[in-house]
């Protein structure tokens, strides 16, 4: 994996949709080892306030897991009818808002920016 490597975290949380996030986890230097151990407590430190953006931190943190950290498992969602729900655990922060626009639910798609709604959290968070 790319525990070792930190070049892919900062756009990692833009991709789940946290951009608002990438400045305070550059200053802390957060790498894949860091992501690997991050708590909610972690999190408090890093000024993640909302309940919903450690959430959906977290629940990013644990699909990188199942992916031996590599950055690029959200490369490959595929966004069409035959989507299955294993696939849209895949999908970025940006592919949710192409499916709900796709979907006659254009209008909702402006509140969810900069929300950290993304496909892991959608299949394994049951409360949100």
């Amino acid at each position: 994996g790319n525990l070792h490597c930190d070049s892919w975290v900062l756009p990692w949380l833009k991709e789940i949709g946290l951009p608002q996030h990438v400045p305070a986890f550059r200053e802390a230097m957060v790498d894949g080892r860091v992501l690997n151990w991050l708590t909610y407590e972690d999190l408090r430190v890093l000024k993640v306030r909302l309940r919903l953006h450690a959430v959906s931190i977290m629940r990013a943190i644990e699909l990188l897991r199942e992916c031996n950290f590599d950055p690029n498992y959200l490369n490959s969602a595929r966004i069409d009818n035959t989507t299955r729900p294993a696939e849209v655990m895949y999908w970025t922060h940006q592919n949710v808002k192409q499916w709900l626009s796709s979907n006659y639910f254009a209008e909702y798609t402006p509140a969810l920016t900069e929300s950290g709604i993304h496909g892991a959290l959608i299949i394994n968070e049951p409360v949100i």
